[in-house]
């Protein structure tokens, strides 16, 4: 037996396959051809009839329309069927639906008293609560300008900056009450207190902020903490929270010329840009104008 080489096997069934295709493409291509062939020599007088099967449709459907009942006189007749029976019910529902609009503008407006009680109670416990955690925040990180209504306190005082650290920076809503009673503050009801976020970059992550305006870090410090808007809602997927911060200054900027914009908030986003990519997504929130969403 000759011996034809290793790839013989392989290449013989490989012709074989592209034989058997070649033949199955020529006999498709045959049919098409028939096929066409077929359609266009069509003896016309198919296609005239073909065309008035069509037209004879067309025209049965038109006729079907204009021998319709015009749906105007349906519904007159259905209307005047129903004037006598309707205008004996008529002063009946009046006088049902006068009583039922009074009684359900008295009890909307009791409804819109107490959730307005309740939102303004609400905001104002809160309110209370944030500035606590500031002005204690304030006292513990004060270390110049000391005057007799604050006074420095002693290192056994400050507790707050310590659970902060221990706890990422997190106030959670469980220990409202402890913290209430801690700050001095009288605690109210436990479902008006939220989680409280204090974001204070250089205090969690042991490093100088960069300005946003100049770009650098050597003369930035903390300038004054809020005293009108206390804390920025943030509103999450299943419960709302707050985040407070604190002012910072860049004095490179503030003796600048031409006057350009010396101080920032820690949680605005030009100050969020500057942090490294390890720290800033530690951010929780994405901040609008008013409100806040949680980034999850």
């Amino acid at each position: 037996m000759v011996y034809r080489g290793k790839g013989y096997s392989t290449k013989r069934c490989t012709d074989v396959e592209r034989a058997r295709d070649h033949t199955r493409i020529q006999r498709d291509n045959a049919g098409m051809r028939q096929g066409m062939a077929a359609f266009v020599q069509r003896p016309v007088a198919t296609l005239q009839q073909t065309l008035q099967q069509m037209w004879n449709r067309i025209r049965q459907r038109d006729a079907d329309y204009e021998n319709r009942v015009p749906v105007e006189e349906i519904v007159n007749n259905e209307i005047n069927h129903d004037d006598e029976s309707d205008d004996e019910h008529e002063e009946e529902e009046e006088e049902v639906n006068d009583l039922e609009d009074m009684e359900y503008n008295s009890d909307h407006k009791d409804d819109d008293n107490t959730e307005r009680s309740e939102t303004e109670e609400f905001s104002s416990v809160m309110k209370d609560y944030l500035k606590a955690i500031l002005d204690h925040l304030q006292d513990e990180c004060r270390t110049c300008h000391f005057t007799k209504e604050k006074k420095k306190i002693k290192e056994d005082d400050k507790w707050l900056l310590k659970y902060l650290q221990q706890n990422e920076f997190w106030i959670r809503e469980e220990y409202c009450e402890e913290m209430c009673r801690r700050l001095g503050i009288t605690p109210s009801l436990h479902g008006y207190y939220t989680d409280v976020l204090v974001w204070f970059p250089d205090e969690k992550f042991k490093m100088k902020l960069v300005c946003p305006t100049c770009g650098s870090s050597v003369r930035v410090g903390v300038h004054a903490y809020p005293k009108k808007t206390h804390g920025h809602r943030v509103i999450s997927l299943l419960r709302n929270y707050y985040i407070i911060s604190r002012r910072y200054i860049c004095h490179h900027c503030e003796k600048a010329t031409p006057k350009v914009k010396y101080t920032f908030m820690g949680y605005k986003k030009n100050s969020i840009k500057q942090l490294p990519r390890q720290y800033s997504q530690y951010f929780p929130a994405m901040l609008t104008h008013k409100l806040s969403i949680d980034k999850a």
